[in-house]
């Protein structure tokens, strides 16, 4: 359902809800692994079952990178531009609401605008390879995310965030298209992270 939420350019209610509906209509199945609650046609329950250890170490090392991210922002701006507090997966009402309801791995708002922009917005991606139609996703986010506002509609992220997305892997048109859009794009592997080592603090096994 995360994984969804971030890929597909509406917001996330609209896409929980239309999840449930496929899932009440029986085209896909809810399955709980831990704490996580998977999705999956019913044709591959079982395969997800079987490869049940391996689906929740991906998981749980891509949220380890995004918190990883987090630290090396944290270190690398000053203390007074960014607001830190709830930008990692940002879910409270008052962080949904300045993105829209847009779901991202990691949402800042600048304590003082950088000329006319007020937000820095990143996706991580370490077990979906990037392509280009992760890369329209991410910039339509950007663009579609609305409020309502008494009898008018608000954009809050148009023309005012910029945008981040780290990768595992990347198809080469997906890197094209991120530098002609202004996209940051950047590989895990530029900025120092192991996501092999991260796998291994994470890797446990599951309890029988």
């Amino acid at each position: 359902m995360y994984d969804l939420k971030k890929m597909i350019p509406y917001v996330g209610n609209s896409v929980e809800y239309a999840v449930q509906r496929l899932s009440d209509l029986d085209f896909i199945e809810g399955i709980r692994i831990g704490q996580t609650q998977f999705f999956v046609e019913a044709q591959n329950k079982e395969r997800l079952k079987g490869e049940s250890n391996d689906v929740l170490v991906k998981d749980k090392t891509e949220f380890k990178t995004i918190k990883t991210i987090h630290e090396i922002i944290m270190n690398i701006y000053p203390l007074n531009l960014l607001s830190l507090t709830g930008a990692i997966r940002p879910r409270n009402q008052h962080k949904l609401t300045l993105t829209g309801g847009m779901t991202f791995d990691i949402f800042y708002r600048f304590k003082k605008k950088l000329g006319d922009m007020e937000f820095l917005a990143i996706d991580v991606y370490t077990r979906v390879p990037v392509n280009g139609y992760v890369v329209n996703s991410f910039l339509k986010k950007i663009e579609w995310a609305a409020n309502k506002l008494r009898s008018r509609t608000v954009y809050p992220l148009r023309n005012k965030t910029f945008g981040m997305i780290v990768f595992r892997n990347a198809t080469p048109r997906s890197i094209r298209l991120a530098n002609e859009k202004g996209i940051r794009f950047i590989r895990l592997s530029d900025i120092k992270i192991d996501y092999d080592e991260i796998r291994r603090n994470v890797e446990t096994p599951l309890p029988s």
